[in-house]
């Protein structure tokens, strides 16, 4: 028998207990969402290495075409919109930022990858090193106070060894 008293008392409780309900159902949803993102900037930043380090001398523009390969490995994941043959460089709100070393010196440019690059002659056989790329993404959360328990920044740094230039 209910009493008069209690009508009404299942309605408040549901009201008070619904809405932690959702958020940690949008919270689990938010999660997955980041470690999708996540595996796009480890997926990214392995494609920019290995292209990076297959380049060598063969093209003149190696920082741009890496560029365009780690934004092309991103696709529309993260908000770009850069396919793997017509992207120059990760659109400026996409929150990307992608940073290159070869041979342990920073790569900023065309030029400076270039010239990073050994010529082929007797003096640069054999020499070893690595291609570096570094991957970083700004994560945007949709609830709010999530940014408290999950990372905003999205980093990954993959390096591949340069083949040598047998002589």
């Amino acid at each position: 028998m209910i009493l008069k008293k209690q009508k009404g008392v299942a309605i408040v409780e549901f009201a008070l207990v619904v809405p932690i309900l959702l958020y940690l159902v949008f919270g689990t949803l938010q999660f997955g969402w980041l470690l999708m993102k996540y595996l796009t900037v480890v997926n990214a930043a392995a494609v920019g290495s290995l292209f990076l380090a297959s380049q060598g001398t063969t093209t003149a523009t190696p920082f741009a075409a890496t560029t365009a390969a780690v934004c092309g490995a991103l696709g529309g994941a993260l908000g770009t919109t850069a396919s793997l043959s017509t992207a120059l460089s990760c659109p400026a709100d996409a929150d990307v930022t992608v940073t290159m070393t070869l041979y342990g010196t920073l790569c900023s440019s065309n030029s400076l990858c270039s010239a990073q690059f050994p010529p082929v002659n007797v003096n640069n056989c054999n020499k070893e090193g690595n291609a570096a790329v570094t991957v970083t993404y700004t994560f945007h959360s949709l609830l709010p106070g999530v940014e408290y328990i999950m990372p905003t920044t999205i980093s990954r740094i993959a390096s591949t060894p340069i083949p040598k230039t047998y002589c």
